[in-house]
């Protein structure tokens, strides 16, 4: 959600992804803000960012350093209220249809 592309597109694979995941919607919120968030969302603020995708391993090593930096975790923080620095509608919808997809898969299991 942090391309700088269309990634309405990718939504349904997205979903997929993430309602087969362990985690509860709520889960996958804090994971969203407090771990890729403070990595990704200068893209969004690049005027041409990336757009093809970030290379998992990178950015698991990102993520995994970005705890040691209180800068970096100030401006994240700041940037969660900053118009166009959060993917807010596309996350909301994402989250909507995880769970609609899984309400819809509890139902057809009992």
């Amino acid at each position: 959600m942090y391309l700088d592309t269309d990634v309405s597109l990718s939504r349904a694979w997205r979903v997929q992804v993430l309602s087969a995941s362990p985690y509860s919607v709520a889960e996958m919120d804090a994971i969203l803000r407090e771990e890729i968030h403070p990595v990704c969302f200068s893209n969004l603020l690049q005027p041409a960012g990336e757009w093809a995708g970030f290379d998992p391993s990178r950015l698991e090593q990102a993520i995994r350093r970005r705890g040691t930096r209180w800068r970096s975790r100030l401006l994240a923080r700041l940037s969660l209220v900053l118009p166009g620095c959060f993917p807010t509608e596309e996350w909301t919808v994402t989250r909507r249809e995880i769970a609609s997809l899984r309400s819809h898969h509890g139902a057809s299991q009992t």
